[in-house]
């Protein structure tokens, strides 16, 4: 295995929020920083990650806060972080876990192992095999090598509608259920409610189709 570090400079540029449908990255590299790792991963684990990397932290928790509250419950604590494997252009990582004696692994997705590993400042590795089939070379001037087929690394496409959708969620303004008697307000207030669960149910599609509709209700005031 070989201890990686997130390229801070990369990795920032590629979850800036420039373009819904432009790729998620982060990119990892080596103690001497010539060899660079890019991995393509969603919308929500890119906002969990941006929001650890800048310290701009939402002021409700996060998926990833809420687990490391769970295993702080628990006594338990992350160590590191494996990547693994890259199969048919899927990379698959594993969580090393510690409570007192105990120490386990479970599978999980890299973007959730590094998203993890941010917030218990934990140890990345990769393994030799992953890193020199899917790693890029530095070049001189700080270029790396650009991936052949971003595809090969990227999650399932849904689509710009639906990622506008899952974007569209930040965006709505938060103000709990409406009072103001307007029924409009209100059936626009329970429309955001249930494509907020749609997409966190990864249900993509529908969260696409409400969006429409509280756009549709809002631009028929």
């Amino acid at each position: 295995m070989v201890e990686v570090k997130i390229d801070m400079d990369r990795t920032l540029n590629a979850l800036r929020p420039v373009q819904v449908s432009q790729p998620r990255m982060i990119w990892l590299c080596n103690s001497e920083h010539n060899v660079l790792l890019p991995i393509v991963i969603g919308l929500m684990e890119a906002s969990a990650i941006y929001a650890e990397l800048t310290n701009e932290r939402p002021p409700r928790p996060l998926t990833h806060d809420l687990v490391r509250s769970i295993l702080g419950q628990l006594d338990t604590t992350i160590e590191g972080v494996y990547i693994v494997a890259l199969k048919k252009g899927i990379f698959y990582a594993e969580l090393a876990l510690a409570r007192g004696s105990k120490r386990w692994r479970v599978d999980a997705r890299p973007s959730d192992c590094v998203a993890l590993a941010l917030r218990y400042e934990a140890a990345i590795y990769v393994s030799e095999a992953v890193l020199t089939e899917a790693g890029h070379e530095e070049r001189p001037g700080g270029d790396a090598e650009e991936p052949e087929s971003i595809e090969a690394w990227a999650p399932p496409k849904l689509g710009e509608e639906t990622e506008e959708a899952v974007m569209t969620i930040a965006e709505v303004p938060r103000s709990g259920t409406a009072d103001t008697g307007d029924p409009v307000e209100i059936r626009i207030d329970d429309l955001r409610r249930k494509m907020e669960q749609a997409s966190r149910q990864e249900r993509y599609e529908e969260a696409g189709r409400l969006r429409d509709e509280i756009d549709r209700l809002k631009n028929s005031r």
